[in-house]
Formats: structure tokens, sequence, C-alpha cells
């Protein structure tokens, strides 16, 4: 068609691929050079594509067009609006205009040269839009006057449906007013549209996302050092170095200490992060119940977290020496590890906080203890508070009660009073 009406241009006004559907198929080539032309050989045609210019809203294209039997070669520009949502409108008039300027600044809407072909995925609702505003506007600029609606009807005699929806309708009226004022100001007239580049596309979809970056950020955070030596958890430096595997206990102690490192390195991090705690169902009185709330169930989260890696590394001491590496003592206490002071034993803490020891059980460090402690006390206190909201509940339920029963008696009294009144003024007027 585009050979046999001599057309110039092609508007293309949709993706190749809207809302993970394909809208339209490709039918030029990706690449510049006669080598990478598109052949036709049903119309013994060939698409070669000479130019391309990005643009921010906008593609432009220019394609030659070769007749494989006489040899003949033709230009034809393509204009692809790159930013017009299916069923949508444009971002804003101007950009509309801008696009609409440059397609007739390239001279294919002349009545020397044969009609552009306009299209989109369904051809009524964004090529019904630009044909309308063209129209219209063409049609002021020659009487001074244009009736929108009228037009519109005699393009549907032509093209049933076009303007899908309303808001196409009111963009052509928004678009066609603004094109009165700017189309005629040489400062809009006068401004370029910015060129992004004009390189060789490198891909098919208009909206393919970018690939995603290499995960290396996890794998080369800082490790907390111990007796062994820094251990790398680098897998893919370890691979392309073929580094050998590392043991079983080995691992778990690189495991702990890659985590417990990772915590006490983005502790505030971590702590911003997390999701926030469930809410009770009706909020606390006192000065101290957000705040505190909050503080004591991190306090809980990372007493687990530590219960959990002290159990692993308890169970993984060496049977030899009873050494059981540190891996649940911050960065500083390894780098100060002989500035220490000696520890008050476990059992004296437990005897002296009143702590009976469990068979068989490991004992737990002081700041467990501690946590453990502070943990009991919050669970206490929000039972006392639980158990006080129920309380002031009840009351108010029997206080609400009462208040319905007074004004039931007010209503049953009021009513006798009444009665009462009625049959003395009856009694009045009988006797």
């Amino acid at each position: 068609m585009v050979w046999e009406q001599k057309s110039r241009a092609v508007l293309m006004l949709n993706k190749l691929m809207e809302k993970k559907q394909i809208k339209c198929h490709l039918y030029w080539p990706n690449e510049m050079g006669a080598d990478k032309a598109l052949k036709l050989p049903h119309v013994k045609l060939t698409v070669e594509l000479v130019r391309l210019e990005t643009y921010q809203n906008f593609v432009r294209r220019w394609f030659k067009l070769t007749d494989l039997e006489t040899q003949q070669s033709r230009e034809v520009m393509q204009f692809h609006y790159t930013t017009w949502p299916d069923f949508g409108i444009p971002s804003s008039p101007n950009a509309f205009l801008k696009f609409l300027q440059q397609v007739r600044d390239s001279g294919c809407l002349s009545r020397d040269v044969g009609p552009a072909v306009v299209h989109c995925s369904a051809g009524i609702g964004r090529s019904g839009t630009f044909c309308l505003v063209d129209c219209c506007l063409v049609l002021i600029d020659k009487y001074g006057e244009c009736n929108v609606s009228k037009v519109l009807c005699e393009l549907r005699s032509y093209r049933m449906g076009l303007i899908q929806t309303a808001d196409q309708l009111d963009f052509s009226y928004q678009a066609i007013i603004e094109g009165i004022k700017k189309l005629h100001d040489p400062t809009f007239l006068d401004a370029e549209e910015p060129l992004i580049s004009n390189d060789t596309e490198t891909h098919t979809l208009d909206e393919l996302p970018p690939p995603l970056p290499p995960r290396v950020q996890s794998l080369n955070l800082p490790l907390a050092p111990n007796s062994g030596g820094i251990l790398s958890l680098n897998m893919r430096a370890a691979q392309a170095n073929g580094a050998e595997s590392i043991g079983k206990e080995l691992s778990k102690d690189a495991l702990n200490n890659f985590i417990n490192q990772h915590d006490m390195i983005h502790d505030a991090e971590v702590a911003d992060s997390r999701p926030l705690p469930p809410l009770p169902v009706r909020a606390f009185n006192d000065s101290d119940s957000d705040e505190d709330y909050l503080l004591d169930d991190d306090d809980e989260d990372d007493t687990d977290e530590d219960e959990e890696y002290e159990t692993i590394n308890e169970h993984d001491a060496d049977p030899v020496n009873g050494h059981v590496p540190a891996t649940t003592q911050p960065h500083a206490d390894d780098v100060n590890a002989n500035n220490e002071k000696p520890a008050v034993p476990v059992d004296e803490q437990h005897k002296a906080n009143g702590i009976d020891p469990i068979p068989g059980q490991l004992p737990a460090s002081p700041e467990n203890e501690l946590k453990r402690r502070k943990r009991n006390e919050y669970q206490a206190s929000l039972e006392q508070k639980v158990n006080d909201m129920k309380r002031k509940q009840r009351e108010n339920e029997d206080k609400q009660l009462a208040a319905k029963k007074r004004r039931s008696l007010l209503t049953y009294i009021a009513a006798g009073v009444v009665v009462g009144v009625i049959c003395a003024y009856a009694y009045t007027k009988l006797g």
C-alpha cells in the first residue's frame, strides 16, 4: 500500500507490545545496512533502515524501499509515537503538538505527495484522535472556525468508531485549543525537540525493561575475623578461581560469622527495615507504651537470633579442646580480645537471679539472660495492661448499662405522668 499510494511517511502511534500483548508486528529491519534489509518476497520489495533518531516521546526512522523487479528505490519516513498508551491519551497537548509539528515539517502531509499511513493497534482510537486534531487545525487555519463534532461524524462515515473513549475526545478538544495558539507561536515553533540518540536500536520491543544488576553486594560484605583468619564468602570468585570446597564444620562457622557480622554492622538498617509489630486492640494510655513496645519487640527478635546462632556454635565446638568459635561476639570484641575483663561465672549469675539450672542444658550468656529478663518483664507488664484494659472495658459497659436503665426508668416515669395528667384532665371535664 505504501508503494502503491506513493506515501512519504508512516505514522505509528502504538508500541509493538502493550500490557504483555503483541499489538503490532515488526515490519521494519532492526539494524542498519543493506545486508540487514527486510525482504518481502510476496510484494517483491525490500525495506532497509537508513537512519534513526530517538526523541523523548517518539522515534523517527528513514527507510529505503526497493522494488526487486525494477530496482527503483524510494525513501519513506516513519514517525513512531512511543508514549501513547492504549485507550489513553498522550502525556500533554504540548508533547502531541510537537509530534504533529515534526510530521508537518517533514512534508509528508503535503498535497503533492501520497497520503500518509496512520495506524495504531485497532486503528480507531489513537489514529482517530490524531486525524481529528490535524483536520480541525487545518480547517481553522483555512476558514477561521471549525465544528469538531461535525468533522468527527464525517470522519466516522469513512472509518467507523473513531475516537474510542471520552478522554480521547476531551484531549482532542484540548489539543485543538492549544494548537490554535502554539502552532502560530514562533517561540514554540523554533524550540527544537531534544534529540536523545541517533544510533541503531538494539532491541525490538520498546518497553523491554533493562537487565537486572548482578547480585554481588550481599556476597562481598565484610566478615568477622577469627583465629583462623578471614574467610571469604565470595562464591563467584571462588568458583572462578577453582577454590576447593570448605569443610562442613568450617563452613558452618563461616556462615555464622557472616550472619552475625552482617547483623552487627547493619543493626540500624535491619531495625528500620523490619516490619512493624502488630498493634494491640486499643491504644495504651501510658506515656511509654508505643516506643517501649517497638524497642522490646526488637529485643525479642535479637534474642531469638542470638539464641539460635549460639546453639549452632555450641554444637559445632571442637571436641578436643572445647573451644567454641566466638561467632556471636561483636567485631570490636574480636579486635580487642586481649583487653577483655574476666566475666562473672554464669552459675553465680543464675544463683543471684534466682534461676535454677536445668540438667543437660548449656548455660546462656549474660546478655541473653538480661534480654530474657526484659522480655519476661515486658510480658508481665503487657499482661497487666491487658487486664487493666479489660477491667476498664467492663466498667464502661456497666456504666452504659446503668445509664440505659436510668433512661428507661425516666421514660416510664414521664409516660406515667403524661397518662396521669390526661386522666385527671378527663376526670375534671367529665365530672
